[in-house]
């Protein structure tokens, strides 16, 4: 038994419950219409339309993540432990490692990927030529970027929630994530513009990697039963 798909469907079945992932996504559907809008009022070449949809996916698209992740960790993450329904997991076949993953794609899927539904849809109902125009295989993997660091970015939230006794170690884990982002975009940001590789697309992939070792650090080095059982 799948025990990462369990608790994967479990999570997005609860996440799409959430009123925060509906309000989220018509406030950004109804911006970045706005936004298509206004584009598609101006002729602009080639070469500005693919820097403008590399702009909206990882300026909108992002922080769409963090928003909604940060509105829909706790319950997920935090409250469950307060109950004491994660304790009596531990003593079923079910791994710890099979949980957090299992709660983390399901929180992405239902906090991220459904507000990001709503967005294309959106603009494919309301801008579709100006939606055509930027559609590439730059922007298809820019979205791939963002997803992946979604992952790793809900992976290092629930890891947190997972191990803390105050809920409010949210905002402190949130607020270092936002730091070391900066702080990628100024390293690979001067990477990009001085490598064989360079380009928007590079520099976030770097900040991609960037996540996946911190959420690598943070599931190998510092998450453990023990730690989410004297939590709780």
């Amino acid at each position: 038994m799948s025990y990462y798909r369990r608790f994967a469907a479990q999570t997005l079945k609860r996440g799409l419950k959430q009123p925060y992932v509906y309000l989220v996504s018509a406030l950004f559907s109804f911006i970045a219409v706005l936004v298509m809008r206004k584009i598609g009022q101006v002729d602009l070449p080639a070469r500005t339309l693919d820097f403008l949809g590399m702009a909206i996916i990882f300026n909108g698209f992002l922080p769409l993540c963090f928003i909604s992740i940060y509105l829909c960790a706790l319950p997920v993450f935090f409250v469950e432990k307060k109950q004491k329904t994660l304790t009596m997991l531990f003593c079923s076949p079910a791994g710890l490692g099979e949980i957090l993953w299992g709660k983390t794609t399901g929180l992405v899927l239902s906090a991220f990927i459904v507000p990001l539904l709503f967005m294309l849809v959106s603009m494919a109902v309301f801008t579709p030529h100006v939606l055509a125009s930027m559609a590439s295989w730059k922007a298809l993997a820019a979205i791939m970027i963002v997803a992946v660091t979604a992952t790793a970015y809900t992976a290092i939230v629930g890891t947190a929630l997972l191990t803390a006794h105050d809920d409010r170690v949210i905002n402190i884990v949130v607020f270092a994530l936002t730091l070391a982002q900066f702080w990628l975009t100024k390293l690979t940001q001067s990477a990009a513009g001085k490598s064989l590789f360079s380009g928007v697309l590079f520099q976030y992939a770097g900040i991609m990697c960037g996540f996946i070792a911190m959420a690598a650090a943070a599931y190998f080095l510092y998450l453990s039963k023990i730690r989410v059982v004297e939590s709780a």
